[in-house]
């Protein structure tokens, strides 16, 4: 292999050069290569946790600037944390449900990051606030924060105030909450997915390359370029938001291109040659 590459012409064109300079240091790349990762990855771990969720808003939309008037003049806003109370037995309007009910709201409306919380029985029994068979009722409340601290206290207070006894069965719901859960079932299925993809795509370029080594590398190209991209994010979030959306792209797009421009490889030369070379 080493008399067929010093027989070849030395290369003219620019990535030429810099292919056979990284061929002539190949152990000082692959080091520096190394150093960087490990770099890299430090400044990555720390971009994960800086990444911010995100609510359906538009803004300078009529109803982004409502939601700034009712924050700004009455310390309030759109409720963000729903419980749904069903009684177990009778309806929500007997005493006993009356009382535990109120006292249910009053201890949701007593939490730090709670501002307000109604329901159905501290409104005067509003018939918005049942249903039709008398059954269940709604506790509203609004929760302050960015989506990210809300869904932070959401995952302490859900468990709280999802609970059940002979009186009553309460259920956590809400926009906020709909998106906590969601997300945190994204968050282990795309791990999971993860589990699976890296071996898979293992497995496949095993048989196309036929090397372990160039199966691995072409792995490794792949997880350093999220590694990089994360590392890179680390400097973008110290002047603005960034959405956890990142983090899925930055991923999948890592993995998929690293792979892409690797298959390069054997394609940009003689399929004779190729098997020779390696």
């Amino acid at each position: 292999m080493r008399d067929k590459m010093n027989s070849n012409a030395a290369p003219k064109t620019t990535l030429g050069k810099i292919g056979q300079f990284i061929v002539n240091a190949r152990w000082f790349v692959i080091a520096a290569a190394i150093l960087l990762t490990i770099v890299s990855a430090i400044f990555a771990v720390g971009t994960v946790g800086q990444l911010t969720l995100s609510r359906f808003e538009v803004p300078g939309s009529e109803s982004d600037r409502a939601s700034q008037v009712l924050a700004n003049t009455f310390d309030t806003g759109n409720s963000n944390l729903i419980l749904l109370v069903t009684a177990k037995s009778g309806t929500i309007d007997s005493r006993e449900v009356h009382e535990a009910g109120t006292a249910l709201t009053n201890e949701l409306e007593a939490e730090e990051t709670v501002v307000h919380a109604d329901s159905y029985w501290t409104r005067d029994r509003s018939s918005t606030l049942r249903s039709e068979d008398g059954r269940q009722a709604l506790i509203l409340a609004h929760m302050k924060g960015s989506a990210t601290e809300v869904r932070q206290e959401l995952s302490e207070l859900s468990p709280k105030f999802t609970r059940e006894d002979d009186l009553l069965k309460v259920e956590v719901g809400g926009q906020d909450e709909i998106f906590r859960q969601v997300g945190e079932f994204a968050r282990q299925d795309f791990v999971r997915a993860e589990l699976i993809i890296f071996p898979a795509v293992f497995f496949m370029l095993l048989i196309m390359f036929r090397r372990v080594r160039l199966a691995l590398l072409t792995l490794g190209v792949g997880l350093f370029a999220m590694i990089a991209t994360l590392a890179g994010l680390s400097g973008v979030v110290a002047f603005t938001e960034v959405s956890t959306f990142a983090l899925n792209l930055t991923l999948v797009m890592g993995l998929a291109l690293g792979i892409d421009y690797s298959l390069f490889i054997p394609f940009s030369r003689g399929a004779g040659e190729w098997q020779e070379s390696v």
